[in-house]
């Protein structure tokens, strides 16, 4: 069976790395796993590309 993903981008403003850290994981127990992040036009924003498993029937 295939397996089919679903994403999200999403922008968090971290200005610590626990603010951070908190954000990631309240998203994780969503189900989202972070595939990428990288900085968005300013250090403190962080722009942060998710995914996870689509349920199929």
């Amino acid at each position: 069976m295939e397996q089919r993903w679903e994403y999200r981008v999403t922008e968090l403003e971290a200005l610590h790395d626990d603010a951070l850290e908190t954000a990631l994981n309240e998203l994780g127990d969503q189900g989202w796993e972070l595939a990428h992040v990288g900085r968005y036009q300013s250090n403190r924003r962080q722009r942060c590309i998710l995914k996870r498993r689509l349920e199929t029937s």
